[in-house]
């Protein structure tokens, strides 16, 4: 089966699979309406440090490869809805306030144990599979959430460019040039 193939998701299955990781996995949940409201790639969320993020906003600027943080070309900022961007600025300022030794970066989406971002492998297959089955929904790949992020993001602008889009979601195409923010 090709990789890019999987089952998607409508919006409304989306929020409820959101609601039911809240539940099961509060630890977790805020990566996951980070990847949600956004539309970030994975990488992109687990390279999320304390210092980049303000109340109402998050730098993107390098991509967590599973051993190493990596910048990316084009760096950029995003807007925060409030409840998440409250949510995610206290997280922060606890991490802030009591740092890790300083040879850590403060990662905001860690494994308890390790301290390092969590891997992919968990929480592909011991949150967002797990919440699927308990919801009976088809497995599917945990990037629908990026895809349904693009449509939401389309949908709540007048006048939206693909330009607009490309950038808001860290997309590089040939045939987009690029946008410039003025």
């Amino acid at each position: 089966m090709c990789t890019r193939c999987f089952p998607l998701i409508t919006i409304s299955q989306q929020d409820l699979i959101l609601r039911e990781i809240a539940r099961q996995f509060p630890r977790e949940y805020p990566l996951f309406g980070l990847l949600d409201e956004l539309g970030l790639r994975l990488s992109e969320g687990l390279a999320v440090t304390a210092e980049d993020i303000s109340k109402r906003a998050i730098t993107i600027h390098q991509i967590w490869t599973g051993s190493a943080l990596v910048p990316i070309e084009r760096p950029r900022t995003v807007s925060l809805s409030d409840p998440l961007g409250n949510r995610l600025f206290a997280d922060a300022q606890a991490l802030l306030n009591n740092p890790r030794p300083p040879a850590h970066p403060l990662f905001m989406f860690t494994n308890i144990h390790t301290g390092k971002p969590y891997s992919r492998l968990y929480l592909y297959n011991h949150v967002w599979l797990q919440v699927l089955h308990t919801l009976k929904l088809q497995p599917t790949h945990m990037s629908v959430l990026r895809r349904n992020a693009a449509r939401r993001f389309i949908r709540n602008m007048r006048n939206v460019s693909p330009q607009q889009v490309a950038y808001e979601l860290g997309i590089r195409h040939r045939l987009l040039k690029p946008f410039d923010e003025n």
